[in-house]
């Protein structure tokens, strides 16, 4: 849909892989475009000519056959314009080549929407031979690119390649095998470091079938210098995929996405923060706190020096809690001022607490003062 992100750096070369995962193609990476020249079954960009046609009368044989807004709610099918017009994007000869044939301009969409990555998109339907699970040539017509496979008039290959023989003779489409799974949402945004933690992914095509072969989904969690690990799921069904982010994870922000054989999903974005650790906190009104994931100091924010301040003694005696005024502040090391002196401090930074007990510092005398 229309998005700011889509006139970002990202997706000016064509990154589209970048977020919408192996759904689409990126311009110019190598992926298998035909070189023949188009024939009877070769889809059309916008409207086919071939039989038969759909409920809103468009003809078979191009995009626009299933992606014709129908104005029903489940499946949600937008028309091809809303789909590529409301993208945000201003560069109209990505897509239109008027220097082509018209039988030629399929080629142009290819750039994006390869074969490859076409063949391998489908949806769980209400099929009940295979609640639940995607089965290739068996999923109700209009849920994917790969499902109902029953004759004219009833399959999803038809919709593209018109004229084409009977389904009988197509067990599956060319390259469909492991279909692309798509992640809809994680149930945590971020995550303390230090402590395995269990995260859900929500979406669809973790799992299906394709000629007897049932495939499944692993999860890749990439670190933003572009360094991955895959994870073994601990849970998984067709729109649920529980994994555990290790505990000795590196802080900072990272992709993850569902993988299953060469494809991989949208990513979902997850943050790890780092542990906030005190190794030492030592002084006496001015204190200075060792440690780490300290992370940046401003005032207002929620990020403070607290300690625990006792006066008096016996039945007088009062302990009070004082923010101390920040002398310094970095990932490691703090230095904080209480105007007297604290028996412990706590550290509140944006990734969490941490306290710690005080040791004073020696007093010595130097030149008749006392420091």
């Amino acid at each position: 849909g229309a998005s700011p992100h889509h006139t970002a750096p990202g997706p000016t070369p064509r990154d589209c892989v970048a977020c919408h995962g192996d759904l689409v193609d990126n311009f110019n990476d190598g992926h298998y475009i035909p070189t023949y020249s188009p024939s009877l079954v070769t889809p059309t960009p916008s409207d086919g000519d071939g039989l038969p046609t759909n409920s809103r009368g468009t003809n078979a044989g191009g995009c626009n056959y299933c992606h014709d807004d129908d104005g029903l709610p489940t499946p949600v099918i937008l028309t091809n314009d809303t789909l590529h017009h409301n993208t945000g994007l201003t560069q109209c000869a990505w897509c239109h080549n008027i220097h082509e044939p018209p039988e030629e301009r399929i080629r142009t969409c290819e750039e994006c929407h390869g074969p490859d990555s076409l063949h391998n998109i489908q949806a769980d339907s209400p099929a009940p031979s295979n609640i639940g699970t995607i089965v290739v040539g068996g999923e109700d017509a209009g849920y994917g690119h790969v499902g109902r496979d029953a004759g004219p008039g009833d399959s999803d290959c038809w919709g593209c390649h018109a004229f084409a023989a009977p389904v009988a003779a197509v067990a599956l489409a060319p390259g469909s095998g492991p279909i692309i799974p798509t992640v809809y949402r994680a149930d945590l945004k971020a995550i303390d470091g230090g402590i395995d933690t269990a995260v859900t992914l929500a979406g669809s095509s973790f799992m299906n079938v394709a000629d007897g072969t049932q495939y499944t989904s692993d999860v890749a969690l990439t670190a933003a210098d572009g360094s991955s690990v895959i994870l073994t799921p601990d849970l998984m069904d067709q729109g649920l995929l529980g994994v555990t982010i290790p505990g000795d994870t590196p802080a900072g922000n990272y992709k993850l996405q569902a993988v299953k054989g060469e494809f991989a999903s949208n990513p979902a974005v997850i943050s790890i923060r780092p542990e906030v650790i005190i190794t030492e906190a030592t002084g006496n009104r001015i204190v200075t706190i060792n440690g780490s994931g300290f992370g940046g100091y401003a005032a207002g924010s929620g990020t403070s020096v607290t300690g625990t301040v006792t006066t008096g003694r016996g039945k007088r005696k009062i302990i009070t809690t004082v923010e101390a005024a920040i002398v310094s502040w970095s990932e490691t090391t703090i230095e904080a001022d209480f105007g007297s002196s604290p028996n412990e401090v706590t550290v509140n930074s944006v990734f969490g607490s941490a306290v710690s007990k005080v040791r004073k510092a020696k007093k010595t005398k130097r030149r008749g003062s006392i420091q």
